[in-house]
């Protein structure tokens, strides 16, 4: 498994002038990487999987986002039941059958995550709802980032980051409902840190572990309902400047 600007149907943008746009400076630093993905505003979308029918109005079904990177790893649903709702600058799942899932990988330290969201409301009875997962699968979540909500189901209180064969930190930050976030997440082989828009990274010990490979990107499904403007991976570690110059303004560029 975004950000006012429409989402195309067009590939990759070209920057000009004298300096990179937001996105050319953020797939530069991606396709740098030695893996990764960036899903936005601009991916080409596909009403169907098997990538015939282009996403036309706000409101079609989507069945397959390109991944604007040079890795293609591009998010997909086979299943016409289960794909979610394409809109002018984001995906929406509706919180009980939809969801996109991007190729998987073999967790290992050094993952880089990020993604620009908004959760316009939780429902639904009372009990705390995983909401987005980037980098692994609910189920399992060996490496990635995964937003829940509390107990209550009326806010977004808790993100955690997993590491291992389960959650092995648990890293809680406020964010309100209906309001749009950046969140990023990242291993250095000795801790996992998590940053909600744009503040200073909180950490807890914790290494990746070795394991099935998992989702790349997962737009979960049976969760809530998000909007998902953008989201981006590397397999390789931002530097400080690299996150303020490059990652945040382009994850806050496709915000509304």
């Amino acid at each position: 498994m975004g950000i006012g600007i429409r989402m195309g149907l067009t590939g990759r943008p070209v920057g000009g002038g004298g300096g990179a746009d937001p996105l050319t400076a953020a797939l530069a630093w991606v396709d740098a990487g030695a893996d990764g993905a960036l899903i936005g505003p601009t991916s080409a979308r596909w009403q169907d999987s098997a990538r015939t029918t282009p996403w036309a109005a706000d409101g079609d079904p989507v069945g397959a986002v390109a991944d604007l990177s040079r890795f293609g790893s591009s998010l997909e649903q086979a299943t016409p039941g289960n794909r979610p709702t394409g809109h002018v600058g984001y995906l929406l799942n509706n919180g009980t059958t939809s969801f996109l899932e991007g190729p998987s990988k073999t967790p290992k330290n050094g993952w880089y995550f990020a993604a620009a969201c908004m959760a316009p409301a939780l429902g639904g009875a009372a009990a705390a709802r995983n909401v987005f997962a980037i980098g692994g699968s609910t189920a399992t979540n060996r490496i990635g980032i995964l937003i829940r909500s509390d107990a209550a189901r009326n806010a977004l209180t808790a993100a955690r980051i997993s590491g291992g064969t389960s959650f092995s930190a648990s890293i809680t930050d406020a964010f309100a409902l209906g309001t749009a976030f950046r969140i990023e997440g990242w291993s250095d082989g000795t801790d996992l840190f998590l940053s909600i828009n744009g503040g200073t990274p909180v950490s807890a010990p914790a290494a990746i572990g070795s394991g099935t490979a998992q989702p790349l990107f997962l737009m979960d499904a049976t969760l809530v309902p998000l909007r998902l403007y953008a989201a981006l991976a590397r397999d390789g570690l931002p530097t400080g400047t690299d996150r303020t110059n490059i990652i945040l303004p382009y994850l806050a560029s496709v915000l509304p």
